[in-house]
């Protein structure tokens, strides 16, 4: 196995593996092992993606962290060019030594590593991002919310794709990846996938729950507002009307016209004072037997 990073190249035991961490050097192992397409577009390619080119099988399964590069396989067989930001050290090799002598040995052994850390990097992330769910839970925030829900959809995107990568290798009999050679070990790694998505869609439904109960809690908020308004506005409303009625009796007074006979009796200003305390106390009455007050 040959191991690249940057300009530096050391020879491996394992010969007919070659893995690069360097994506110039990458690239031209792949043209010299005779492949004409450029890949380079696989690197802004947000999606995990397969597809036999050149008589060699690419495939490319993207990091969730967009930070780190995507992990790139092309395989035939005589030749295995790994591109990746990890290393693969002998002892996790070793276990697959049995595998090497077959055909396409090689190819399936490093295929199924990549494809065991890629689920594990990703049941990393879904762990992380259980530990936001469950902090939003306390305390929700919208723009976490939308956060969470991009970054959990995108992370479900890329389960899901890996699951179709996975079951496209074992059902479409492709030469370059011979589960049969690890069926046991195969078959969990898909059940590990499976597991995955399902967590991704309880996670899913908690989030929706959330929002739900978050939407509720805010509309039990603004009724219990609205009330309070509409409470206060009905107490300024009785408030008005009881201080209207005796400015009503005393501006009927105040209008000073010559024709005003009761002005002159001698009991005309207290039964006034009266028919006003008598509104006020009336109002005020009505008021509170409609509960304005």
């Amino acid at each position: 196995m040959a191991e690249a990073g940057g300009s530096e190249q050391k020879k491996d035991p394992f010969e007919g593996i070659e893995i690069y961490q360097d994506f110039k050097l990458f690239s031209k192992a792949v043209r010299d092992a005779g492949m004409t397409h450029d890949i380079s577009s696989l690197l802004t390619l947000n999606a995990n993606f397969m597809e036999v080119v050149d008589n060699r099988l690419i495939i490319s399964i993207r990091n969730f962290d967009k930070k780190r590069s995507s992990n790139m396989l092309v395989l035939n067989s005589d030749r295995v060019i790994v591109y990746t930001d990890e290393s693969f050290p002998e002892q996790d090799m070793k276990p697959f030594e049995e595998f090497y002598h077959k055909p396409y040995g090689k190819s399936t052994s490093i295929t199924f590593l990549v494809l065991g850390r890629t689920v594990t990097r990703y049941t990393l992330t879904l762990d992380s991002l259980i530990q936001m769910l469950e902090g939003m839970e306390k305390s929700f925030d919208s723009r976490k919310y939308r956060s969470l829900s991009l970054k959990l959809g995108r992370l479900y995107d890329l389960i899901e794709q890996l699951k179709d990568i996975m079951i496209k290798l074992e059902q479409s009999h492709l030469k370059e990846m011979e589960t049969a050679y690890l069926s046991f070990d195969y078959g969990v790694l898909e059940a590990e996938c499976s597991y995955l998505l399902d967590r991704c869609r309880n996670r899913f439904s908690m989030l929706r729950e959330i929002a739900r109960e978050r939407e509720v809690q805010v509309t039990r908020e603004l009724n219990e507002r609205i009330e309070k308004l509409n409470d206060v506005v009905r107490k300024l409303t009785a408030l008005t009307v009881i201080i209207m009625l005796p400015n009503l009796v005393a501006s009927h007074y105040g209008m000073n016209l010559p024709n005003m006979p009761e002005l002159q009796l001698p009991w005309a200003y207290p039964a006034v004072i009266a028919i006003e305390v008598m509104l006020v106390v009336a109002a005020i009455l009505a008021f509170r037997k409609f509960g304005w007050i």
